[in-house]
């Protein structure tokens, strides 16, 4: 039997572990972008893991992935990362990916990976993890808008934000509310 068809792919992982759609546009396309939007999807509970890990081999097919809602931890994440690399937006917003799942993500910033957009609001992300985050960017000139709302961030995270962006710096969309 050939590969199967990433929408259907899907689909049926969605279907077979009882994690049924939430909203009807699970794949969208946006000029040439396919969308993965899965928020919302119960994806870090029980048999979501086993999604997640089938998910990865087939990220490749898809420029954006939305995870937001899904109660994610840093495990999800861990299997995630291998995938996410292809990436042009990532949205894990409103998870639990802690300060090992954010460090995963940073990480790819040092290799060649895509994601020009990632949204991290409402992680309970603390300045140790977001410090983390800007050192790795200094490897990545490519991201163009980085989200670390409703965190647990103070104001020194903020002046090394400050730094990082004084200097060769490709982002043009830092959102730091609620911190």
């Amino acid at each position: 039997m050939g590969q199967q068809n990433p929408i259907t792919f899907v689909l049926s992982m969605l279907d077979m572990y009882n994690r049924p759609p939430k909203r009807m546009e699970i794949i969208k396309l946006r000029g040439s972008d396919a969308i993965l939007d899965l928020r919302n999807c119960g994806l870090g509970r029980g048999a979501g893991a086993r999604i997640i890990s089938e998910l990865v081999s087939h990220l490749d097919n898809f420029e954006s992935i939305d995870l937001s809602y899904n109660e994610l931890g840093q495990d999800s994440v861990e299997q995630l990362v291998p995938g996410l690399r292809v990436m042009k937006s990532v949205n894990l917003s409103h998870n639990k990916i802690g300060r090992i799942g954010c460090q995963l993500l940073s990480n790819l910033f040092k290799t060649q990976c895509n994601i020009i957009e990632l949204e991290l609001e409402s992680n309970n992300l603390t300045d140790v993890v977001g410090a983390g985050v800007v050192e790795n960017l200094a490897h990545h000139k490519k991201l163009r808008l980085l989200n670390l709302s409703k965190n647990l961030l103070s104001n020194n995270l903020a002046f090394r934000m400050r730094k990082y962006l004084a200097e060769d710096s490709s982002l043009e969309e830092l959102y730091l509310h609620w911190n």
